[in-house]
């Protein structure tokens, strides 16, 4: 019985892991993608979705503090025509800004705990 109930329990965490290790975000998909090439057209494209994606956030009170500014570090790279750094930046404002909508999300509805 108790074998039985090990095996059972073994495939499902296998199961489980497997599962959540298949899950990733459609925005870092994109950015990678994009960043194998780093052209202009994919920068100013994927650059403005985050934006957007960003401003949204920052309206409701719920981005991060460093994200504008590895935005602007990334429009800086795009000017000096380094366009693989931009893309990298890009793709950093992308994962940060996904996770930062995640948590503000989670936690919109949190109070302080009472005794």
């Amino acid at each position: 019985m108790k074998c039985k109930l090990i095996k059972n329990s073994m495939f499902a965490g296998l199961v489980l892991f497997t599962f959540a290790c298949s899950q990733t975000s459609e925005m870092g998909e994109e950015a990678s993608m994009a960043a194998a090439t780093g052209s202009q057209s994919e920068f100013g494209e994927l650059y403005n979705k985050v934006m957007a994606e960003y401003k949204k956030l920052d309206s409701e009170g719920g981005a991060w503090r460093d994200t504008e500014e590895t935005l602007e570090k990334a429009q800086a790279a795009a000017k000096k025509n380094d366009f693989a750094t931009a893309m990298k930046l890009v793709k950093q404002a992308s994962d940060e800004t996904q996770i930062a909508m995640k948590q503000f999300e989670e936690q919109k509805s949190a109070r302080p705990a009472l005794f």
